[in-house]
């Protein structure tokens, strides 16, 4: 399927392990927020094993990673706004503020 099309093998992907709809606008912009907390996730990951662990509830909010043909040539222009590393983690809802892991009292 991905050799015929791959775009039809795309908007399949992710419409069935996601729920996004790549065709319109809402899904692409699901898709891009979920392509950044991807790479939020990678320099965790670096930086955990780097440098100490830079935020210990910080967490990947999907399922299912992005497929790596849509990260681009240039991840740090396209997700990154030009920082060469991301440096604050950022947090929703359900991830709090507070940086220290948690304790079992």
């Amino acid at each position: 399927m991905y050799a015929e099309d791959p775009h039809a093998a795309k908007q399949k992907y992710y419409q069935e392990k996601t729920g996004f709809d790549i065709n319109e606008e809402d899904g692409l912009n699901q898709r891009r927020v979920m392509m950044k907390k991807y790479l939020e996730g990678l320099q965790w990951v670096l930086y955990y094993y780097y440098k100490g662990c830079p935020h210990w509830r910080w967490y990947y909010p999907f399922h299912y990673a992005p497929m790596v043909s849509d990260l681009g040539a240039d991840i740090v222009k396209d997700f990154l706004g030009n920082k060469t590393a991301i440096h604050d983690f950022e947090t929703d809802f359900n991830c709090p503020e507070d940086r220290n892991p948690y304790t079992p009292f």
